[in-house]
């Protein structure tokens, strides 16, 4: 589980939670403006795969699995990889805020943010370069909100 947003409150609207009052603002924004901004669908929350899991080769075995024992002689299961042979790797998943899926058939990916994150950047850049979708920044400064 990721860390707690700073001074954020979940809510929920119109059966979806949010994980703070701005994203469910951005939301209503959105539904609002649905005409106007010729959108045809909102996806809140969707999920994409950065990375996938993947496993490296066991430094220990050499991705045999097992090793020779010290006390005995004989081959026992390697105690770093637990006899599998590689050592599992977690993937990467990244969920924006918000998939805008507009009446052209085009989409953009909106995140909504309150406050500076460092992972963001990182975040963003694999994501564009993986699914070659723009990500937009969305804040609210002095009650509009701004793109970057």
């Amino acid at each position: 589980m990721g860390k707690k947003k700073i001074n954020s409150v979940k809510v929920e609207y119109d059966g979806i939670e949010f994980d703070s009052l701005t994203e469910k603002d951005f939301y209503i924004h959105l539904i609002n403006n649905k005409e106007k901004m010729n959108i045809d669908e909102i996806w809140p929350h969707p999920k994409y795969i950065l990375i996938e899991p993947f496993g490296l080769e066991c430094p220990v075995c050499k991705s045999a699995g097992k090793v020779i024992s010290e006390k005995t002689g004989g081959k026992i299961l390697c105690k770093r990889c637990r006899g599998v042979k590689y050592i599992k790797r977690q993937g990467m998943i990244y969920t924006p805020d918000f998939r805008v899926v507009f009446k052209d058939g085009s989409q953009t990916i909106y995140d909504v943010k309150g406050f500076k994150n460092e992972r963001f950047p990182m975040y963003k850049k694999v994501f564009e370069n993986k699914y070659r979708i723009q990500l937009i920044e969305v804040y609210k400064k002095k009650g509009k909100w701004v793109y970057k």
